[in-house]
């Protein structure tokens, strides 16, 4: 292992150790995807079949970057950094805001339940009606146990507009073929993964779990710290390029030589291309001067001062010297409109990925790499790094709290 990689890795058992495992919806999101799961179609790849290496990575699709190669590794937070309130399980309440139990009727008669749960859900003796502000339910064991995928994906969306249901708001979210690695592995006892897997829902390649209480009342005390770690683990992307004999180096310096000091990477790419079974290259050192040294890392200062968070880092990423602050979302969207030019082609290098609601509202900011990946620091918070994730995951898990479009904006003058 080189030094660099080295140095690398000891940051990332660092970093992601130190991220707060319950920290709103996007970094939950961010922090525990993986680039193995399915992908979405993208024009301008060749899609085939992902080719595993020997040495743990997966060959991705070819495109103008050439290929990459990806692996997901898999941190676990240290106990000390798991609150330990996190490991205490609470009585179930589930908080349905700004609704009227007329309204709560509905919702529970159109949901696809049998009669013995839907009279379960319907159970008066177990609602708490908040005049003005919604109704509180005290769901039964047999109620959240026997919720269906669908129905459980349908109540619990509703339950994440509430900060009043922390766990729906910003769930666990992991790779669904991680609920087979902790069966295979001895991570968690088989009964306890099934249960997990009974109480998982979503139908992409990442799913979600909010019934951390439930699953710890049939935990043992000693072992529920444990589990809250594994739930917690920190799933994230480690890539390379790979470089074949006789590769067309001006060809990649075209996709991957972009801002001051790029072409500083030929000469790399030119030698590796010349062995004769090619070599590899971590991505870290195909990023701009800005996010070289971040990629990994938590901001300088603390918790003190200005909190980078994705759109400051989206607009700076060819930056030299990176602007102070992007205080709101206005700014942002003037940034982007005196800088940057919306483009209708597959996104490239560098380029602003943009994901908003329907309305228009900003959900998140991200640089293109290349592949599936982007670049990106999700949340304005000290304990957040800068990662590469995901983005055909990332859409994949906002569209399941709301309906989310993807527009694609690009540095002028580059």
């Amino acid at each position: 292992m080189s030094k660099n990689r080295k140095q690398s890795a000891r940051r990332l058992f660092v970093v992601f150790g130190l991220s707060n495992l319950a920290t709103g919806l996007v970094i939950g999101v961010l922090a525990l995807t993986a680039v193995l799961g399915v992908r979405s179609g993208r024009a301008g790849a060749t899609r085939g079949a992902r080719i595993p290496l020997p040495d743990g990575f997966v060959r991705g699709e070819t495109g103008p970057w050439g290929v990459i190669e990806y692996r997901r590794l898999a941190v676990d937070p240290p106990a000390t950094s798991i609150p330990s309130v996190f490991s205490v399980p609470q009585p179930v309440k589930w908080f349905f805001a700004n609704r009227t139990p007329e309204a709560l009727e509905r919702m529970i008669g159109d949901l696809p339940l049998d009669e013995t749960l839907r009279r379960d859900f319907l159970d008066k003796r177990r609602w708490r009606v908040a005049v003005g502000h919604g109704v509180e339910v005290a769901p039964s064991e047999q109620l959240i146990l026997g919720l269906p995928p669908d129905a459980r994906a349908a109540v619990y969306r509703v339950l994440a507009e509430s900060p009043a249901n922390p766990w729906h708001l910003s769930p666990f979210t992991f790779p669904r073929e991680c609920l087979r690695e902790w069966r295979e592995d001895g991570s968690l006892p088989p009964d306890i993964v099934a249960l997990i897997e009974r109480l998982a829902y979503g139908s992409g390649p990442v799913v979600f779990f909010s019934d951390k209480d439930l699953l710890l009342f049939r935990v043992p005390v000693a072992e529920r710290s444990r589990v809250v770690g594994v739930l917690g683990r920190r799933n994230m992307i480690d890539a390379r390029l790979h470089v074949p004999h006789g590769a067309d180096v001006e060809q990649l310096a075209a996709y991957w030589c972009k801002g001051n000091g790029a072409r500083s990477i030929v000469p790399i790419l030119r030698e590796l291309s010349r062995r004769p079974s090619g070599g590899a290259l971590d991505l870290i050192h195909l990023l701009t001067p800005f996010a070289r040294p971040r990629l990994h890392t938590l901001p300088a200062g603390g918790g003190t001062g200005f909190q980078p968070d994705c759109f400051w880092t989206s607009a700076n990423f060819f930056s030299d010297e990176p602007a102070e602050r992007f205080p709101d979302g206005g700014t942002f969207r003037r940034h982007l409109e005196q800088e940057y030019a919306p483009v209708d082609v597959p996104p490239a290098y560098g380029d602003v990925v943009l994901l908003t609601d329907r309305t228009g509202g900003l959900f998140m900011a991200a640089n293109y790499i290349a592949d599936d990946i982007v670049f990106l620091k999700s949340r304005a918070s000290s304990s957040v790094p800068w990662i590469l994730a995901s983005l055909s995951e990332l859409e994949s898990i906002a569209n399941h709290f709301r309906p989310t479009d993807r527009s694609v904006y690009r540095k002028k003058h580059l």
